[in-house]
């Protein structure tokens, strides 16, 4: 029945319908917000998009984040500003718990129906590709992932990535031209960045491919067209990510990574060799990671038992050009996952133009499951065909599988002492089971999978539907094992954190002349929020959880201790009068020093009159105006002096004095300081970065632009094939 009603031409409802119900079912903690998604999902992804959705919402261009960090330009930090998510959530109301609920389980379910659809490009059943679409959702790179949004959305845009780029060199329209570099602009938005860049060569080999299969076949005009068309793609999404592409010019110099980063740095994060095992037992890499040594998040890559044997059974049989292409690549992405355990992660550090920009090296296994499902789907369909085609091979290789999770779970049986097993006395399972007996009750589980089907298959009952069935129970089984391991957090309710939610401070209230240093991250809210949280609190903070950060800033927190906590002690805006060249803090950087002392280049040092500097007693300043980018402070002086402004000086910050432009300079290696002349004045501290904000309109008005004409393609096509149809089926009738 189920491959009757989907075997339709077109299907499209069906199936995503399919797809969105076994992701709720999947991860039905997150979807009916029961458990609370956890870790960076609250430290870094909420209060990033809290604070843009909240600036949008109060009419502000989000370009400056002041609440950590001593303030930083959020707009520089392209996971967090320019994704059409953040706009759409905005306008639509913001971001909540509540709201990256819903965004995660969106980007679940596109996965799905993204894998689906680029199944059906390799002339795949329909239901084999939906089984493909669900082992891809719910694969072990989507679970031990789902504290990262970046990762997660960036994994359910490569699949609509790879199969609209590849549309474009079978099909050469200008249709695909288009859709790509939509998709494109997506991921570079709203991805994770390694994965972007691993994609660019993946593209590059598909591209090469037909550009050299059509200058063999000496058919000039189609290579000529190629040429054309991929020069077109790289217009039409350069003019959409012209705002990124400012924004990494200006903070280049600013940005020590972006320059390359150390070889050891960018070996951090591996898919370690060891973690090999999460591809038949995805219950035991969520314990002892040690062992793994690696992240949690980053030791997981299961596809499913039994599409593991069909990828397996793939290297039995013939592949075409594009899935050869796909497998090599996957070869040399699990190769490079593995980090400093082999050494081809390096090679591509040292040699491969971008690969030095990224850490964590488990991303490339993500390329690897996909030419694992493909190969796999694949290789399903054709025996589906003819089921006596290599069907001892078949066996044999589900006997290697079914011996090799066989023997780890009799050696992880001698391990365990049933007698203190945190699962037969009902422990905390979360954090008191052992590794071996995650083995041991994972490998009964796909024993149990391994017998039936072998069954099945032995007894030629190997029915499609009751195969995709098990395909996705499977499926479901490993990702609820996991889910309170890495999905949810098994100690909090969605309801707690909204509790927390509502409790944020809203608007943008004047700052207290309090020092700087009570404003301390942790403490300022319950658990689980715990980092970052002076973005909730509009408090102006030095703490802060980004790996985003300024060079200025690392060197003031690394390498000048007495520094910092000389300047913590004031109140983001003060008066000073101490003025001193910067080699004097150089030479001794661990020194004791004067909270209200400045310290200037010394060729600026030389270029101020310090000897006509006084502070009084008297001198008041009173902070009138407070929000992202923008503090008006009314002072009252008896004397010249600098007035210095406690946040990241960076290209964009201007000083006005009674709304006249006057000189800035960076005192204490990072702060924003200005000569005030005595009597009362309204002193202005302004950032608007007016490159960054004419690309933005320029990058959306392309993105628009292409969309709504892509769109109008399509409705216009569509309408055309209906008409057609229709006179077809009237000619028919008469």
């Amino acid at each position: 029945m189920l491959k009757k009603t989907l075997n339709s031409e077109k299907p499209v409802l069906i199936p995503a319908l399919l797809l969105l119900l076994f992701a709720g079912i999947a991860f039905w903690q997150i979807a009916f917000l029961q458990n609370s998604l956890q870790w960076d999902m609250l430290d870094c992804y909420l209060p990033w998009r809290y604070f843009v959705s909240d600036s949008i919402n109060h009419h502000i261009f989000p370009q400056w984040n002041p609440y950590q960090n001593l303030g930083y330009p959020i707009h520089a930090d392209l996971r967090s500003v320019w994704a059409p998510e953040v706009w759409l959530v905005s306008i639509l109301g913001g971001y909540t718990n509540y709201t990256i609920h819903y965004i995660f389980m969106f980007y679940i379910f596109l996965a799905g129906y993204g894998m689906y659809r680029l199944l059906l490009n390799f002339k795949i059943k329909v239901v084999v590709a939906l089984a493909g679409g669900i082992t891809y959702m719910l694969s072990g790179y989507f679970v031990g992932h789902a504290q990262e949004m970046f990762s997660i959305a960036g994994g359910a845009l490569l699949p609509f990535i790879i199969l609209h780029y590849l549309k474009l060199l079978e099909n050469k329209k200008i249709d695909d031209v288009m859709a790509t570099a939509l998709l494109l602009f997506l991921m570079i938005t709203s991805g994770y960045q390694a994965l972007t860049i691993i994609l660019f060569y993946l593209l590059l080999s598909f591209f090469v491919f037909y550009l050299v299969k059509s200058l063999k076949e000496k058919n000039y005009p189609i290579s000529y067209r190629l040429i054309m068309l991929n020069l077109l793609l790289v217009i039409f999404t350069a003019l959409m990510i012209s705002v990124l592409l400012t924004t990494i010019i200006q903070v280049k110099p600013f940005v020590a990574r972006m320059g390359g980063m150390p070889l050891k740095t960018a070996l951090f994060g591996p898919f370690s060799p060891q973690c090999l095992i999460s591809f038949f037992l995805p219950f035991t890499v969520v314990k002892k990671t040690a062992f793994f040594d690696t992240d949690l998040s980053m030791t997981n890559a299961y596809v499913g038992v039994i599409l593991l044997i069909f990828f397996f059974f793939s290297f039995f049989r013939k592949k075409s050009a594009i899935e050869k292409i796909f497998l090599i690549f996957g070869l040399i992405c699990l190769i490079a996952s593995f980090g400093r355990y082999a050494p081809v992660r390096e090679f591509l550090f040292r040699y491969i133009p971008l690969m030095n920009l990224f850490r964590f090296p488990s991303y490339f296994i993500q390329f690897t499951v996909i030419a694992m499902i493909i190969s796999g789907a694949k290789s399903l369909d054709e025996y589906l065909n003819d089921s006596e085609l290599g069907k001892k091979k078949l066996q044999l290789m589900v006997g290697m599988v079914f011996f090799i999770i066989l023997t780890l779970t009799i050696m992880a049986m001698s391990k365990i002492n049933f007698h203190e097993s945190a699962f037969l006395k009902h422990q905390n399972i979360v954090n008191n089971s052992t590794i071996y007996e995650h083995i041991f009750i994972n490998g009964i589980i796909q024993l149990a999978f391994m017998a039936l089907f072998f069954q099945l298959l032995s007894k030629r009952l190997l029915h499609l539907n009751f195969l995709v069935l098990l395909i996705v129970f499977d499926m479901l089984v490993s990702a609820q094992l996991n889910a309170y391991f890495t999905v949810c957090s098994p100690d909090t309710t969605a309801r707690h954190v909204r509790k927390i939610v509502n409790s944020f401070t809203t608007g943008y209230p004047i700052p207290s002349l309090d020092a700087v240093a009570s404003n301390k991250d942790g403490g300022l809210f319950p658990s689980p929020l715990w980092r970052n949280t002076s973005t909730f609190m509009k408090k102006v903070s030095v703490d802060g959880f980004n790996s985003f950060q300024l060079k200025n800033f690392q060197e003031f927190e690394d390498l000048y201790p007495g520094l910092k906590n000389a300047v913590l002690k004031n109140p983001i805006v003060y008066f000073s009068d101490k003025v001193f060249p910067i080699h004097q803090l150089k030479t001794n950087p661990s020194a004791t020093i004067d909270s209200n002392a400045l310290y200037l280049e010394d060729k600026l040092y030389s270029e101020i009159g310090v000897e006509k500097l006084l502070h009084h007693a008297s001198d008041r300043l009173t902070i009138k105006r407070f929000n992202p980018g923008e503090m008006i402070v009314e002072t009252k002086t008896s004397s010249v002096q600098c007035i210095t402004l406690m946040q990241n000086n960076y290209p964009g910050w201007k000083v006005f004095i009674d709304q006249k432009e006057t000189r800035i300079f960076t005192s204490n290696i990072i702060c924003i300081s200005a000569i005030i002349p005595a009597g009362k004045h309204l002193v202005s501290f302004r950032y608007f970065n007016k490159p960054v904000y004419v690309t933005f309109i320029l990058s959306y008005l392309s993105f628009l632009l292409l969309f709504i004409i892509l769109i109008t393609r399509k409705i216009i096509l569509y309408k055309k094939s209906s008409y057609n149809t229709n006179v077809v089926n009237f000619r028919i009738w008469k």
